[in-house]
C-alpha cells in the first residue's frame, strides 16, 4: 500500500499538471542542494524543499533572479523570492539618490553634520536679525549650500564603505552556496556550518569598527526580569565613577548650551 505521503505528492504534481505550473527555481538550478526548512530529529539533520513558489509555464520567460535566502526574520524557514517583468513594463530608473542608512554611524559624516549644522543655524539667526531679504543669500540658499555639502561628502564616503560592504556579502554568499552544494559534506556538517554561516553577527563578535565601518546592530534584553537587573546594577554603579567631572569644563558646556537657548522666560512667567 503505498503512503498518504506518496499520494499527496502525486495530487500535487496532478494539480501542477492541470494549471500548466511549475517550480522554477527548481527548474532554473536543477543541482542545486539549497532548502528553505530544515530540522534535527533523533535520526540526524532533515531538509526539506518546503517553501516554493508556482508559476505559469508560459510566464516562465519574465521570471529570473531566483533565490533562497535568509529573510531576517526569527524564523526556521528561509524565503524564496523572484524578479518578474514584462516586455510591456515601463522604464524605470535608477531614481534619486539614497544615503545608505549605515552611514548615520560615519564618524566623519557625524562630525561634518554637527559642526555645520551649528553654523547653518548661526547663519540663519544672523540672516533674521537682518530683517531684509536678498535673493542670493537667504535661507532656502544657505539650506541649499549645507544640503549640497551633505551629499557630497555622503557621497564620497558611500564609494569607500559600500565597496567594503558589498565585498563582504559576496564572500559570505559564495561560502554558503560552495558548502549547501558541496557533495562531500555529510549532512550534520552541512547543518553546523551553515547555521554558522548565515548566524546574524553578534556586537561581541565584531572586531574594533573604524570610522568609515557601519556600526554593529545592537542587541536588546527582551526579558522584563533581566531588564529590571540591568537598571538596578547601572543605578548602583554610577556613583562608583572613580573620575570626577572637570568642573570648569562643565561650566564652560553649560553655558555654551545657555548661550543656544533663543527663547527666554518673562519676568511675569517666572
Amino acid at each position: 500500500m503505498r503512503s498518504n505521503k506518496a499520494a499527496l505528492v502525486d495530487a500535487l504534481d496532478d494539480l501542477k499538471s492541470t494549471l500548466q505550473m511549475e517550480d522554477m527555481w527548481r527548474t532554473t538550478y536543477p543541482d542545486s542542494l539549497k532548502y528553505t526548512f530544515h530540522q534535527t530529529k533523533n535520526s540526524g539533520v532533515h531538509h526539506s524543499h518546503l517553501d516554493c513558489i508556482y508559476v505559469r509555464t508560459q510566464c516562465s520567460d519574465n521570471c529570473f533572479e531566483w533565490k533562497i535566502e535568509s529573510s531576517g526574520l526569527k524564523t526556521d524557514h528561509k524565503m524564496v523570492s523572484i524578479r518578474f517583468t514584462s516586455e510591456s513594463a515601463p522604464l524605470v530608473g535608477e531614481g534619486q539618490w539614497v544615503m545608505p542608512i549605515h552611514l548615520l554611524y560615519n564618524k566623519s559624516l557625524a562630525d561634518f553634520v554637527n559642526q555645520e549644522g551649528m553654523d547653518l543655524e548661526d547663519s540663519f539667526n544672523i540672516l533674521e536679525s537682518e530683517n531684509k531679504w536678498d535673493a542670493s543669500k537667504n535661507r532656502q540658499t544657505a539650506w541649499m549650500d549645507f544640503r549640497n555639502k551633505l551629499i557630497a561628502l555622503a557621497r564620497k564616503r558611500a564609494k569607500v564603505v559600500v565597496p567594503k560592504i558589498a565585498r563582504k556579502i559576496n564572500t559570505l554568499e559564495a561560502m554558503i552556496d560552495a558548502t549547501s552544494n558541496d557533495p562531500n559534506l555529510l549532512e550534520d556538517e552541512r547543518s553546523l556550518t551553515m547555521d554558522r554561516l548565515e548566524k546574524p553577527p553578534d556586537e561581541n563578535d565584531n572586531p574594533p569598527q573604524g570610522e568609515d565601518d557601519p556600526k554593529p546592530t545592537k542587541l536588546y534584553e527582551t526579558n522584563s526580569q533581566n531588564m529590571t537587573n540591568m537598571l538596578g546594577n547601572y543605578h548602583s554603579t554610577i556613583q562608583l565613577d572613580p573620575v570626577p567631572p572637570d568642573e570648569a569644563e562643565r561650566a564652560r558646556a553649560t553655558e555654551t548650551v545657555l548661550n543656544r537657548i533663543t527663547v527666554r522666560i518673562t519676568e511675569q512667567d517666572k
